[in-house]
């Protein structure tokens, strides 16, 4: 649509108004004020006047393009593909969700990344939160997309890495619809599980975690704490100085704790990778919490010395650039005696568990191991609080 002519006409007029009223001389300040006032009220009518005027031609736009702004019926757009979403759907609840199904529990599990009951769980839980995931009828009576065959979309996109158009054999859903189911899954498992499977650990939590690594000979520890990259495919050109480090490609970098169970209790992500481990640690807030006095308070008691505050393992020679704070317990890079190689061994097998976790997230979610193909940083923080969610379930308890 061409623009107006009068709105950039106006644009000198207001300049001038502020020139003049900066040279005007003190004893005339009152009538320039008044003026000056006057002026700005007519250039406000005037501003009104072409934003309606603007407004008016894009009601009448739309009023010849049959009253909508894209998509819909209209002569010149594609016919609609009749994908018979109806059948899959019966062949979908046959193989896993009737009676009978042709796939066992075990292959529900390995396919869908949770038991049976998670899912009706989910299920019921995402119906009840957004409308979307409720099977609904179009204008002409048609049933559309069923709430199996929406989740089953998102789980399959995210366990397999697989592209959107991939989705559209099986399930019958176009492109467009999966990127926006997926987003829709996302963050409705993120509204109705998120105060229980993303929060800080509260006392009765420490108290777990304290218990646990007392058994193994870890006492006061609190977890694991490592830092992983991922390249960032879709990365924006104006981005890629930013997320560009020394691995040569954008990358997006990942700060987790995470205890022997794999249940993620920190995570911080979304750092550009050109930043080292140091400048991550500096933004993570967990630490911010420590120097400010505000984390829990944790006692425990070694070798008749007192402690009031825990520690996460770290990994001490390849990251030797994190600072020596009471708050890592790093290994020993040249033991000399028995003791100091015992405790090495010690700590470098116990450290794993953040290594694993890492693992784990990437096998059940392969699009972790893939480059990330999305463009929007947004979307991909969505979609890893969803995996670390599922990640830090108890099975059969979610």
């Amino acid at each position: 649509m061409p623009l107006d002519s009068s709105l950039f006409l106006l644009v000198p007029q207001a300049a001038a108004l502020q020139i003049s009223d900066s040279t005007m001389s003190s004893s005339s300040s009152l009538a320039s004020t008044n003026s000056s006032i006057a002026s700005q009220s007519s250039f406000e009518e005037l501003a009104n006047q072409v934003v309606q005027r603007r407004r008016e031609r894009q009601r009448q736009l739309i009023v010849i393009s049959g009253g909508r702004k894209k998509g819909g019926s209209r002569p010149g757009k594609r016919r609609n593909v009749d994908r018979r979403r109806g059948e899959h759907e019966a062949i979908l609840m046959q193989d896993y969700f009737n009676a009978n199904p042709v796939y066992d529990d075990k292959f529900f599990r390995r396919r869908f990344r949770m038991r049976r009951c998670v899912f009706d769980r989910v299920l019921n839980a995402l119906t009840r939160h957004d409308r979307y995931f409720v099977q609904k009828t179009d204008a002409l009576g048609v049933l559309g997309f069923s709430p199996h065959q929406k989740i089953t979309c998102a789980l399959r996109f995210l366990a397999y890495g697989t592209s959107a158009d991939q989705l559209d054999e099986y399930i019958r859903m176009a492109e467009s619809t999966v990127l926006v189911t997926v987003s829709r899954f996302c963050s409705a498992v993120i509204a109705c599980f998120s105060e229980t499977y993303l929060r800080s650990p509260t006392v009765d939590d420490l108290k777990f975690l304290l218990k646990s690594y007392e058994k193994t000979g870890w006492i006061g520890c609190l977890g694991c704490l490592d830092v992983m990259k991922w390249q960032w495919k879709n990365c924006p050109m104006a981005w890629r100085g930013a997320y560009q480090g020394k691995e040569k490609v954008p990358t997006i970098a990942l700060e987790a704790i995470v205890d022997h169970r794999l249940w993620f209790w920190h995570l911080f992500f979304g750092m550009p990778g050109a930043n080292n481990d140091l400048n991550i640690l500096d933004c993570f807030p967990l630490f911010k919490q420590h120097m400010d006095v505000m984390a829990p308070e944790v006692r425990f008691t070694v070798n008749n010395k007192n402690y009031d505050m825990g520690y996460y393992l770290k990994d001490g020679i390849t990251d030797g650039i994190y600072p020596d704070w009471a708050l890592f317990m790093k290994t020993i890079a040249e033991p000399s005696n028995i003791k100091q190689e015992y405790f090495a061994e010690q700590q470098e097998a116990r450290r794993k568990d953040v290594e694993r976790g890492f693992g784990v997230l990437q096998v059940c979610f392969l699009f972790f191991s893939l480059s990330y193909s999305s463009f929007s940083l947004k979307l991909i923080i969505i979609w890893l609080a969803y995996c670390q969610i599922f990640l830090t379930r108890h099975d059969g308890e979610f």
